[in-house]
C-alpha cells in the first residue's frame, strides 16, 4: 500500500510560524545557519561521525526524512537515527564527491531557522558521471549559541523518472543480495540491467564487482573493461580492474 509522505510535525510547525511574516530581513545568523548544515554534509561524505553528529540536536524531537518515488523513509528521535549513522558512517570509507547548494531560502525568527535550498552531487573519480539533485529543507534550532539541525528533509525528484528510477532499483537489489551473501542472485540481477541499460556504466561496474566476488576473474575483467570504456573516467573500476589482472 502507498501512503502519501506527510512533512514532520516539527517541520508544520515552524513552517508556520515563519510565514506569518511577509518580509523578513537579513539576518547575521544566516551564515552560521548555511555553515552548520555545510558541516553536516561535508562529515557525512567524508563518514566523519562525530563531526556529523556534532551538527545534530539530540534529543526526541529531531527528525530525518528521505522521500523519494515509492520510498519514504523518517525517524523521530535522535536516539532512532544518531546511532545507527555514526555507526555505519564508521564502516564507511569517504565518498568522493562535488556539493553544490545554492538557490537558499532562509527565514529565521529568534531561535528557530528553517532553511531550503537545491543540492547538486557530482561524483568525483567514480564509475557514474550522473550528477545528482535534490530539494533539501532543513529546521535549525538555536541552543546555548549554536545552530543545531533539529530536522532535516531530502526529497529526490530525479528518483520519480522512470529509467533512472528502475536502473537504480536494480542496482540497489543488486547489493542488498550481495549483502545477504546470495552472490549468484545478486549476478543475474546485474546481468538483467545491463540488458536493460547496455549504455550505462555503472551497470557493468557493479557485474565485474559482482563476479569477482563470485571468483570469475575472467567476465569480471571483461565487464569492468565495458565499464571503463563507457566512462574512462570510472577511476574506482580501474583500481579494481588492475588488482584483478595482477
Amino acid at each position: 500500500m502507498y501512503m502519501k509522505p506527510s512533512i514532520p510535525t516539527l517541520t508544520i510547525a515552524v513552517l508556520l510560524a515563519l510565514s506569518g511574516s511577509a518580509v523578513f530581513a537579513e539576518s547575521p545568523d544566516e551564515e552560521p545557519v548555511k555553515k552548520v548544515i555545510r558541516a553536516e554534509t561535508d562529515a557525512y561524505f567524508n563518514c566523519d561521525a562525530d563531526a556529523w553528529a556534532a551538527t545534530w540536536l539530540h534529543d526526541d524531537t529531531a527528525t530525518r526524512t528521505l522521500v523519494a518515488n515509492n520510498s519514504y523513509w523518517s525517524r523521530r528521535g535522535w536516539d532512532n537515527f544518531g546511532p545507527e549513522m555514526m555507526k555505519s558512517l564508521r564502516k564507511s570509507k569517504p565518498v568522493p564527491v562535488e556539493v553544490q547548494s545554492e538557490s537558499y531560502i532562509i527565514r529565521i525568527d529568534g531561535n528557530l531557522a528553517c532553511v531550503e535550498y537545491a543540492q547538486q552531487l557530482k561524483p568525483l573519480g567514480s564509475y557514474t558521471n550522473v550528477v545528482a539533485f535534490s530539494r533539501e529543507c532543513r529546521v535549525l534550532s538555536k541552543q546555548n549559541g549554536e545552530w543545531k539541525i533539529a530536522t532535516q528533509i531530502t526529497h529526490n525528484p530525479d528518483s520519480f523518472t522512470a529509467a533512472r528510477n528502475i536502473e537504480a532499483a536494480l542496482n540497489a537489489t543488486g547489493y542488498q543480495l550481495l549483502a545477504q551473501k546470495k552472490t549468484k542472485e545478486a549476478i543475474d540481477l546485474f546481468k538483467l540491467n545491463t540488458q536493460f541499460y547496455p549504455n550505462s556504466a555503472n551497470t557493468y561496474d557493479s557485474l565485474g564487482e559482482a563476479q569477482a566476488l563470485d571468483g570469475d576473474k575472467t567476465e569480471a575483467i571483461k565487464n569492468y573493461e565495458k565499464s571503463i570504456a563507457l566512462n574512462p573516467k570510472n577511476e574506482n573500476g580501474k583500481a579494481a580492474l588492475a588488482k584483478l589482472k595482477q
